[in-house]
């Protein structure tokens, strides 16, 4: 029936495009079922229907598709080669960062597989694929997705020091706030301080200290998470830290609101994001 349908691809080629995403399902189907042997067949075919597809953007789409598939159906090594064959010198912005989703989704299988130092390898491929995308924005998009993929591993080193690859303040920011997720989920309570206060930006600064405040609480790190929502107070406008307030510093917070002659609720409620005039 696949092979059937295959030969009919060269006639319709945008077809061949849809016919990819119609195979992965199949492959998602059979690995469900257990049956690995019988959706690696079915992800050499949706390879074959990837190479042709002819557009540029849609071809490398589809090959990360069909890597995606071989690595879901646990051939891992013909996965990563396929992800590493897709590019178009000529489309390098259409293409290189589909070489970067893939390799990032091998990573997670691989960390799934309990495979570490295979996805370690991987995450290198990843970086150095991310790396070489020439449009600025691209490349940095592409290092916060591998930076909030080895922070979902724990992986807090790789996690972080991809992050500090980022110049963009936004993009820098949310991923150095996944590597200090990952380094209080791993008891790492100084270094995801130290990695929160690398945040450049003040108002970013304060949200995430914000956020470390309760980890923090939750933790057992009372009196550490006391002095995280003080500085976050300290560094972002008054409104940042109030709903981590209610949990670390709940009768300050209700001191707070009887100064104000309001109730706890109305005040909590004032959290938002504070404007330049505010600071």
């Amino acid at each position: 029936m696949i092979k059937n349908k295959l030969s009919g691809i060269a006639l319709y080629p945008d077809g061949a495009y849809s016919y990819v995403f119609i195979l992965e399902r199949v492959v998602n189907t059979l690995t469900s079922a257990g049956s690995y042997r019988r959706a690696a067949e079915v992800a050499h075919h949706a390879e074959a229907a990837a190479r042709t597809v002819q557009d540029a953007g849609q071809r490398a789409h589809s090959l990360q598709i069909a890597a995606e598939a071989f690595a879901a159906a646990k051939r891992y090594d013909k996965a990563t080669d396929l992800a590493l064959s897709i590019g178009d010198p000529r489309n390098r912005e259409r293409t290189q960062t589909k070489q970067v989703d893939a390799l990032i989704k091998i990573y997670r299988v691989l960390i799934v597989a309990g495979l570490a130092n295979r996805a370690a390898i991987v995450a290198r491929y990843a970086e150095k694929s991310a790396n070489s995308i020439d449009d600025v924005s691209g490349r940095e998009d592409a290092l916060g997705k591998l930076s909030g993929a080895l922070a979902a591993a724990k992986q807090v080193d790789g996690a972080e020091a991809i992050a500090q690859l980022v110049t963009d303040p936004s993009k820098r920011a949310r991923a150095l706030e996944s590597a200090m997720e990952a380094a209080m989920a791993t008891g790492q309570y100084d270094r995801a301080k130290l990695i929160a206060q690398s945040v450049s930006d003040p108002r970013q600064q304060a949200q995430i200290f914000a956020k470390l405040a309760v980890l923090m609480h939750s933790a057992g790190q009372l009196t550490e998470s006391q002095g995280t929502l003080a500085a976050s107070w300290a560094k972002g406008h008054w409104t940042t830290p109030l709903t981590a307030a209610a949990v670390v510093a709940p009768a300050t917070l209700s001191m707070l609101a009887a100064d104000m002659g309001l109730t706890l609720p109305t005040v909590i409620n004032r959290q938002r994001a504070p404007t330049g005039d505010e600071q």
